[in-house]
């Protein structure tokens, strides 16, 4: 799938800050990127002008009761990220016992 950029937009993502994927909205409790975008057919559009991509992300459920410990349960998610506003999410994170996602 090719990324359509706005002219105005720098083609290399170092050239800017980028902030984190796989934001949630606390007021819808939807992801940011997709609030920030428009859909079409073939997918979602940011409000930069380039298609959302997504990438799976492996969560380590941490519900035990001490810091960090767990049952071993792993989810998975697709988090959806604008390649050219958002950095790519590394792959990985984990789910605290209130269920707040954590997104590397």
């Amino acid at each position: 799938m090719s990324v359509a950029r706005p002219v105005n937009q720098p083609t290399n993502p170092e050239e800017k800050n980028l902030r984190s994927a796989g934001r949630i909205s606390r007021e819808s409790n939807s992801w940011v990127a997709i609030e920030e975008s428009k859909k079409v057919s073939n997918g979602y559009i940011h409000s930069c002008g380039t298609y959302l991509m997504g990438k799976t992300v492996y969560l380590t459920v941490r519900d035990g009761l001490f810091p960090f410990s767990g049952g071993g349960d792993v989810r998975t998610v697709t988090v959806p990220y604008c390649p050219n506003c958002e950095e790519e999410p590394k792959g990985d994170g984990y789910i605290t016992p209130n269920n707040h996602m954590v997104i590397r």
